[in-house]
């Protein structure tokens, strides 16, 4: 009642925190009373998550560092694939740390590779391959395709 009178409440606040989310005027708020409702705060819940998995979805996708990552599809609970942006990735699951943070700072873009270190201080010519001299340093690129060290070539025959 104090939220319809227009006083501070509870409940003024927390729909002005639901109106300041990226897109919160699209979620229908619980009419006066309604907050007193468990199914009707659940579906509330629901709905907040919803909506911010659509707008993390839309920030994961439009950002360029997340290449690697981009259309990703993991298997659910039911063994369906689906795209999910808020998951527990397999990639977190590797038992050494040092294995684990290397991997994640590889997908995640946040490595010392050429194109990454030398993005804003040269050109293309800047970011080559330290191994084989010829494309830009990239994950892909270092992972997949350079022959340039026959080591790295030996130990991608070897996990591929």
């Amino acid at each position: 009642e104090l939220d319809q009178r227009g006083y501070p409440s509870w409940a003024a606040s927390l729909r002005r925190a639901v109106m300041a989310l990226e897109g919160g005027a699209d979620i229908p708020f619980p009419a006066q009373g309604e907050l007193l409702d468990e199914a009707r705060v659940v579906r509330l819940e629901a709905d907040i998550r919803r909506r911010m998995d659509r707008y993390l979805m839309a920030k994961f996708e439009s950002t360029e560092r997340l290449s690697l990552l981009h259309g990703r599809r993991e298997e659910d609970r039911t063994g369906e694939e689906v795209q999910q942006v808020r998951k527990l990735r397999q990639y977190l699951r590797v038992y050494n740390p040092g294995h684990r943070k290397a991997l994640a700072r590889m997908l995640l873009s946040d490595h010392r590779l050429a194109s990454r270190v030398r993005r804003y201080t040269g050109g293309e010519a800047e970011q080559q391959c330290r191994f084989c001299k010829g494309a830009v340093e990239s994950v892909v690129h270092v992972w997949l395709e350079c022959e340039g060290r026959e080591d790295l070539v030996e130990m991608r025959v070897g996990y591929v």
